[in-house]
């Protein structure tokens, strides 16, 4: 195909490097223009350009991109009334010598491999999630589902006057691939043996007589074609179209009922391979209508039934809130459907279409859907690998906005409690260094009151993947034989890295003492001070792990500082309150004491059951998957590999 794309007057000066501009999604993805009496095309606007198809669009891929009107012809119907030389002298590729630069104007250009660039862009464009299964994994659960039941594998229909169909078939099958049409696939039926028989009306002696004609099935293909647009099923009746439409339902059982729907299929005879016929589809009308009758039979058959039967064996939708063994955290509320082509090389042993892909394209807390179709950015399987790859069968993907601006950051307030429990373990860690604080039940001594959960809030983020808080106090006392002025306060950090597929916790918690001991001394009075400076920095590193039953598996591990002590003393007296330990031994004797005390906790285990108390995630599809290797990818995404468990 050659596309043309046609700029309204007006709106001259396009270029053909405009035309890999920024995608948009596209609402119609065909349009053809009438030919004239002549062969040719009309084009009344002003100003055109041709590029391939594959500069176009590749499947999946808008194919506007910023032009107001595309029109798509096949090349060689397309004739052009200007010269192709237009002035100038016809060289051989092989032989034309250029003397522009690669770089055009660009002081430095370096290759880089596809697969080694990273962008930021989410490839979910917009919805909360996307679940994404590959072509051989539908077709691969088909098999498996239909090859444990020998009866769901009969084919019967029957037309009223004793016309028959009857076969032996292998389990059916999809193809995703349906150029240009990103919500129709193929779904088909493959006859082993069987035949059916109808019967055409000859006159013979004047009267009409009933002929039977007997054809033999064996090895045919009944292809459909199975349209999934919006479009499309706001027009069936509700009740069929709330059995298809069910957000976190992503079974073998769901895609059956999606693909067999009657009011969503049509029989498609170019597509069907009939072998062993003498006359092809589509030269035998009086054959080819009563194949399409046995077709509509079946297809009402499977509409008025009721349990929704696919090759007469009834299909229950398991209900995703009973399927999912654990709620998930954040449920879908809408769903709609697309399919999107692999693109690139396809690795040996892989069948052509095989990693295409069908998607499940989801909002949450009932958010209203972005488009109603999605560009490709990137492959949502990849080839097979070894040891298997985490998205060979498909992906779920989860956006940032989800997990990690509506869902972790809100919860992880947690931390900041803990940061305020090591900051009032460390004040009384300085504050009574005789003594042994590794209690759970440390009471609060920083202020008259332990901060309320509402102080617990971010208070800033410094960018959209970091997330700050700071909280500090000052205490004092004009007591005239022992003032004190202490200071306390605590950083704390929690970042997205997606590098290192981790979220980094980090605290800093400071103390600071300045204690007096006022003796009066005839008319003088003497002061002996004593200041304190402790410093603890410490964190944890999260890191995805697994997937269980839908929940989200995280590692922790613990970093920690030995830390950082000074302490001064200043004597005007000679009472001897701070008389046994010089500065340097002071200093010691409270790192040491630190260090013991940090030594007694378990920080892990604590913020371990912490996080799955706190901040447990569950993904949607729980029952339906096994989940494996959760990542995040460079745009904050959590991706999830999936494959399909056995129903």
């Amino acid at each position: 195909m050659l596309g043309v794309v046609v700029v309204p007057e007006g709106k001259q000066g396009a270029k053909g490097a405009d035309l890999e501009a920024t995608p948009r999604p596209i609402e119609c993805w065909r349009r053809i223009e009438k030919q004239n009496d002549k062969g040719t095309v009309d084009l009344a606007p002003v100003c055109t350009i041709a590029h391939t198809r594959h500069a176009l669009q590749s499947y999946g891929m808008s194919s506007l991109q910023g032009f107001h009107q595309v029109v798509a012809m096949p090349q060689d119907q397309v004739k052009f009334t200007m010269s192709p030389l237009q002035g100038a002298v016809v060289v051989p590729q092989d032989q034309l010598k250029c003397t522009m630069s690669p770089f055009q104007y660009v002081d430095q250009a370096v290759a880089v491999p596809q697969d080694q660039l990273k962008s930021t862009v989410s490839p979910l464009q917009g919805f909360d999630q996307v679940v994404a299964v590959s072509q051989d994994q539908i077709n691969a659960s088909l098999d498996a589902r239909f090859s444990l039941d020998p009866s769901s594998l009969k084919f019967s229909a029957t037309i009223d006057d004793g016309e028959t169909m009857t076969g032996i078939m292998t389990p059916p099958t999809v193809n995703l691939l349906v150029q240009y049409e990103p919500f129709q696939c193929f779904f088909s039926l493959h006859f082993v043996s069987g035949s059916f028989t109808y019967y055409t009306i000859k006159v013979v002696g004047g009267k009409p007589v009933a002929i039977p004609h007997t054809v033999p099935i064996d090895g045919w293909t009944l292809a459909f074609t199975v349209n999934l647009g919006l479009n499309v099923l706001d027009n069936v009746p509700p009740e069929i179209k709330a059995k298809i439409l069910v957000p976190g339902s992503y079974s073998v059982s769901q895609l059956l009922m999606d693909f067999t729907t009657a009011d969503l299929m049509s029989f498609d005879p170019e597509l069907s391979k009939t072998p062993g016929i003498e006359v092809p589809l589509g030269k035998d009308p009086e054959r080819d209508d009563k194949i399409g009758s046995f077709i509509r039979i079946y297809l009402e058959q499977l509409e008025l039934s009721t349990d929704h039967n696919i090759l007469g064996y009834a299909v229950t939708v398991p209900d995703p809130s009973v399927a999912n063994p654990i709620a998930p955290s954040f449920p879908p509320t809408s769903v709609q459907f697309q399919t999107m082509a692999y693109q690139g090389d396809l690795p040996k042993k892989v069948l052509p279409g095989g990693l295409d892909c069908f998607l499940f394209l989801e909002m949450t807390q009932n958010r209203t859907a972005p488009h109603t179709v999605i560009d490709w950015e990137w492959n949502w399987v990849q080839p097979p690998s070894s040891p298997p790859g985490p998205r060979e069968g498909g992906c779920m993907v989860l956006a940032k906005s989800v997990f990690w601006d509506a869902f972790f950051v809100g919860r992880a307030t947690f931390l900041n409690r803990m940061a305020l429990d090591m900051l009032n373990r460390v004040g009384w860690a300085i504050d009574n260094q005789y003594s042994t604080i590794g209690d759970d039940d440390l009471p609060w001594s920083l202020t008259d009151s332990d901060p309320p959960d509402s102080a617990l809030a971010w208070t800033s983020a410094a960018t959209s993947t970091t997330q700050t808080w700071d909280w500090n106090c000052t205490t004092s006392s004009d007591d005239p034989f022992r003032p004190y002025t202490h200071k306390s306060d605590t950083q704390v950090t929690v970042e997205l890295d997606t590098e290192n597929n981790a979220i980094n916790f980090s605290a800093n918690t400071h103390v600071w003492r300045e204690n007096h001991i006022i003796i009066e001394a005839g008319s003088q009075a003497e002061d002996d001070v004593c200041t304190i400076d402790a410093t603890v920095q410490w964190g944890f590193v999260f890191t995805l792990t697994s997937v269980a039953k839908g929940a989200l598996g995280v590692s922790v591990a613990a970093s920690y500082s030995p830390p950082k002590t000074s302490v001064t003393m200043k004597k005007d007296s000679n009472y001897g309150h701070f008389e046994v330990q010089s500065d340097s031994e002071l200093s010691a004797n409270a790192k040491a004491h630190l260090d013991c005390v940090m030594g007694k906790l378990d920080l892990v285990d604590d913020v371990a059951n912490a996080f799955k108390n706190h901040s447990q995630f569950v993904f949607p599809g729980g029952g339906t998957f096994f989940m494996k290797d959760p990542a995040f990818n460079d745009a904050g995404d959590v991706v999830v590999g999936l494959t399909y468990q056995q129903e």
